[in-house]
């Protein structure tokens, strides 16, 4: 089975809204009067100060347009960096955990899969779940895992990713995802955190295999090295959703 990146970001594109939230059009002030005609005020005219109402119209303006801010542009801002975006979304009441419709990729996922660590880090400490799983029971750390993104990949583990999850589709872990992409520094990461090297998946291929079919050969020799040491070790079963897995069967 082919888990090239680019296979992976044009099934991430294909399903994610790529509409983006329209920004409203600044109105222009209004054009002061004359000196000598507003120079006395009417008796009955309200005197406010320029600070006062600018300070009382900018709040209500960010809030109606973080109010604007569609579940599709929130989940197309994480997949492109756009933290400002998230930020305003969260704020006008979208939940950190959202996911799409059809596919079920979460807005932590997307910016995993990107490399967006800021993005990733606002998202779980509003209460997103390190290990939500996609349609394809596919998690962010299976995604940020695909890229060059150990500070990503750092901060998933950190929070509670596990390390050794499994897909319910191809059994893919994410060691194997980051082998096949020759994602070395990732690689050593996820082994340093306890990223099972004798896994297979349900072709009976590990991430050695993965690294070597791909033409990484520097991955390749990193996870053979860490097959050796752990050869002999008691190995701990990969975890799995038994409810999804039943699901799906």
């Amino acid at each position: 089975m082919d888990c090239r990146r680019f296979v992976s970001a044009a099934a991430v594109f294909a399903l994610v809204s790529l509409a983006s939230c329209k920004k409203q059009e600044e109105t222009k002030p209004p054009t002061p009067a004359p000196a000598e005609e507003s120079a006395t005020p009417a008796a009955d005219a309200k005197v406010v100060a320029p600070e006062a109402s600018g300070e009382k119209e900018k709040p209500a303006e960010e809030a109606k347009a973080a109010a604007e801010i569609s579940e599709e542009a929130f989940l197309d801002a994480a997949l492109s960096g756009d933290a400002e975006t998230i930020r305003k979304g969260l704020e006008a009441g979208l939940k950190p955990g959202l996911a799409g419709k059809e596919d079920g990729r979460t807005a932590l996922m997307l910016a995993a899969f990107n490399g967006h660590t800021g993005i990733v880090r606002m998202l779980v400490e509003a209460g997103a779940d390190v290990n939500a799983r996609d349609a394809i029971d596919r998690t962010a750390l299976m995604y940020a895992s695909t890229g060059p993104f150990v500070e990503a990949v750092r901060y998933l583990l950190d929070h509670g990713a596990k390390v050794n999850i499994v897909d319910n589709n191809e059994h893919w872990t994410p060691l194997m995802f980051a082998a096949a992409e020759g994602q070395t520094g990732v690689v050593q990461m996820l082994l340093d955190a306890g990223a099972d090297p004798l896994a297979v998946d349900v072709d009976g291929e590990d991430s050695e295999l993965f690294a070597r079919h791909k033409g990484h050969p520097e991955t390749a020799a990193l996870i053979q090295a860490a097959k050796e040491k752990a050869k002999g070790k008691p190995r701990e079963q990969a975890p799995q959703e038994s409810e999804d897995k039943k699901r799906r069967e």
